[in-house]
């Protein structure tokens, strides 16, 4: 029988691959039409300026321009990417790193880092599920407008952590565990924020594997760790890569960053550091008088104490639930709502510090209505929160005329609901897992 054009067609819609195909075509159609919007705040000029001072004198020296004008503040990781990118724009393409030029070379290095996450997402769902679901999950996050905001316009580097995480994931998945460990481990000397995840793959890895594979696979990360800070070793620099770790907790000492989470209702709205991450839980008040040095500092009852306390709870239970429940979903549950404790639960935090989340709820978000409720609505809640902060057009401005601060505080209390929702669902697999025993 003669296939008609509506049976071609038919054929067409529901073959995943031209899903696929259209959905890449988007992602990137949509990255390039917001590439020349001008990014938010100083961030890509600092990362000009690093590179500028890596082509120059060398990576190893480049902690030694640290100051109050150019913090060099990020871990080795992604001063090698920006060395190398560096080196790429000017002796490939003739580009001048302090043009803006660079600018685009960096938002294009994140646009291809993102669909390399989606490729992982892709890969590791298809692995798990099936092919329609694995482009489900590569649309959710390849699509997510908070994920293109962060990486075409702003072009920040939180696509590479979560790159370095899908792909440890992945490796752990197909069995090859000593790279993951190295993966993870490129994750850690990129941004200190790996650190929220990391730990709950390393208990998945510890509680399912002998002690022989984990003691290679912990040498192998424990030697990719010496290869990278090896070059800061040798000039004597070494103390200022641990200091990017040791001082990230202390360097904005604002109740938040922009960050509408539980804190955002004691912060004040109209002056970021208004209310000190060390303000007494007493003295917490909208009032800019609370700024550092008009309380004594390091109070047992303080802000940064308390959200310590909160967040280190719900690390205990996540850790217990990663012990008791070994199956692959359970531990993209676990880290997804490790990185949203993280956010929610603490002072100090950026908008942008919910960028890890998408790429791994992403491959659990369709097992269940509320999952992709979640996903959706985190994915909108996030999104106003960047466009809050850097408001890209008029229409975003007048919005936030009419609604700020009202819809911010609305947003810090959907955020605190959503957590509390995942961490009961991570309880109840808890006793599942405890009643199968």
């Amino acid at each position: 029988m003669k296939e008609t054009i509506f049976t071609k067609l038919k054929k067409v819609l529901t073959n995943p691959e031209f899903w696929l195909v259209l959905i890449i075509l988007i992602g990137f159609g949509i990255r390039l039409f917001n590439l020349p919007k001008e990014p938010f705040g100083n961030d890509l000029k600092y990362f000009q300026d690093w590179t500028t001072i890596s082509l120059k004198d060398g990576i190893s020296n480049i902690y030694n321009s640290n100051s109050e004008k150019l913090p060099v503040d990020y871990p080795p990781v992604y001063l090698y990417v920006l060395t190398t990118l560096g080196n790429v724009s000017q002796n490939m393409f003739n580009v001048d790193v302090n043009s803006s030029g660079f600018e685009y070379f960096i938002k294009f290095l994140n646009i291809y880092i993102d669909f390399g996450v989606s490729i992982f997402i892709y890969l590791i769902v298809m692995k798990l599920k099936n092919k329609t679901f694995a482009v489900i999950s590569f649309a959710a996050y390849f699509l997510n407008p908070y994920v293109i905001y962060v990486t075409a316009i702003w072009g920040q580097v939180d696509s590479l952590i979560s790159f370095f995480t899908l792909a440890s994931l992945y490796l752990y998945l197909t069995k090859y565990n000593k790279l993951s460990y190295s993966l993870m481990t490129l994750g850690l000397l990129t941004k200190f924020q790996v650190i929220v995840s990391a730990p709950f793959i390393l208990f998945h890895y510890l509680f399912s594997n002998t002690f022989k594979n984990t003691l290679k696979s912990a040498l192998l990360a424990i030697f990719t760790a010496i290869l990278i800070v090896s070059p800061f070793l040798f000039t004597g620099n070494i103390g200022k890569v641990v200091e990017t770790y040791t001082s990230s907790t202390g360097r904005y000492p604002a109740i938040s960053m922009n960050a509408y989470n539980l804190w955002w209702p004691f912060a004040n709205p109209f002056e970021l550091f208004a209310v000190n991450s060390d303000t007494p839980l007493k003295d917490l008040s909208y009032s800019p008088s609370y700024k550092e040095g008009s309380f004594e500092k390091n109070q047992l009852l303080s802000s940064k104490n308390l959200a310590f306390f909160l967040f280190f709870i719900c690390f205990i239970i996540l850790c217990i639930n990663v012990v008791v429940n070994k199956d692959f979903d359970n531990l993209f549950l676990t880290m997804a709502t490790g990185v949203l404790a993280f956010f929610t639960l603490n002072v100090q935090m950026h908008e942008r510090y919910l960028f890890p989340f998408f790429a791994i709820f992403a491959l659990i978000f369709y097992k269940k209505l509320r999952y992709t409720v979640i996903f959706i609505l985190l994915s909108i809640l996030g999104w106003i929160n960047l466009m809050f902060v850097f408001s890209p057009n008029s229409i975003v401005t007048n919005f936030r005329k009419l609604t700020y601060p009202a819809l911010t505080y609305v947003i810090s209390g959907l955020m605190v609901i959503i957590l509390l929702t995942l961490i009961v669902e991570v309880i109840r697999n808890i006793i599942k897992g405890i009643r199968k025993y």
